[in-house]
């Protein structure tokens, strides 16, 4: 049964009623849950109020106590796009919580698991917060996880690049990092030819795409690139960024996908059989955000129904994403 960790401090982030990234995204989320009896088939679980130590695996304690303090004096802006209120700090930090104890119950018990969490934390930097994100959520996760474990690999399929997950990571081989996104869109990183350096290299791998791309696109992705490096580095734990604001109804993104991208990329994912946790990041239309993670949970092994939005129209590989899997290919020649 999978898990899922959710805990109501994450409705305590505030970030003012006309900010993307607020507490109605999860509100949604935990209504249609309820409606669809989602927590019949599945294990909640809570989330760990971690301690500044296990922020300081990834970030600067100088930045750290920065984030603290701005919280305690009530917060504001830290950014043109990243938002904080007094309660933020705890939430942050629980958002990390969660996905170690999801973790520790994946390596422990072979069983996947999804963080219902906010802030989300792939755009986090070591000193610097960024694109909503406060902590590099699935960084720390990844440095807890290695304590134990060999090899780790993350997945990122939100709209946006997770350029705080290559950042900490880049010159590291322990870590791999596969990111298909949207480019030109922010932040503007994530080129193809970031592949990693000094022993990292080949284990950063960027597939930036542009706007319009759909189903096919990503499968097509997945099935020819991703999918067999991660099988070649056999990971013992997969982390998977799930944002959803590549669907063809959010508004943060030029792309085409439905709820079947989504539950086929957490089947393929899933395939490998490897313990494997989510996170959530994007995804902004709450009409349609609810669905697409059940979709997710559906590539999981959840017997749950999601609503299928729009009628699809057969679809063709763009010949962009056919050259750019080519060119990758010819550049990463430690997996291919």
């Amino acid at each position: 049964m999978l898990n899922i960790s959710y805990h109501p401090d994450f409705m305590f982030h505030k970030t003012g009623k006309a900010h993307p990234e607020r507490k109605e995204r999860l509100e949604s989320v935990l209504d249609v849950f309820d409606s669809k009896n989602v927590w019949d088939t599945t294990n909640e679980i809570g989330a760990y109020n971690v301690d500044n130590e296990i922020l300081e695996l990834i970030h600067s304690s100088g930045y750290i106590e920065k984030i603290e303090n701005f919280c305690k004096k009530g917060g504001g802006s830290l950014g043109p796009d990243t938002d904080v209120g007094s309660f933020s700090f705890k939430a942050a930090k629980r958002a990390v919580g969660a996905g170690i104890k999801l973790s520790e119950k994946a390596i422990r018990e072979q069983k996947d698991g999804f963080g219902l969490v906010r802030p989300p934390g792939h755009h986090a930097k070591i000193g610097e917060a960024m694109g909503f994100c406060l902590f590099n959520n699935l960084a720390i996760c990844a440095e807890t996880a290695l304590e134990t474990q060999q090899r780790v690999a993350i997945v990122d399929f939100d709209v946006h690049h997770g350029n705080g997950h290559q950042d900490v990571f880049f010159d590291r081989k322990d870590v791999l990092y596969l990111s298909i996104h949207q480019h030109p869109h922010f932040p503007n990183t994530g080129r193809m030819n970031m592949t990693g350096k000094g022993s990292g290299d080949g284990y950063n791998i960027n597939m930036p795409l542009g706007a319009g791309k759909g189903d096919v696109d990503y499968e097509y992705v997945f099935e020819t690139l991703f999918l067999p490096i991660l099988e070649q580095y056999s990971p013992d734990l997969v982390l998977v960024s799930a944002g959803y604001d590549a669907h063809e109804l959010d508004n943060f993104s030029g792309m085409c996908l439905s709820n079947e991208a989504f539950e086929s990329m957490a089947k393929e994912i899933s395939g490998l059989e490897v313990p494997t946790v989510c996170l959530l990041e994007g995804g902004y239309n709450t009409e349609v955000l609810p669905d697409s993670i059940l979709a997710t949970l559906r590539g999981f092994g959840v017997m749950v129904d999601y609503d299928i939005e729009v009628d699809r129209v057969e679809q063709e590989i763009s010949e962009e994403t056919k050259q750019k899997v080519n060119e990758i290919k010819k550049k990463l020649t430690r997996w291919f």
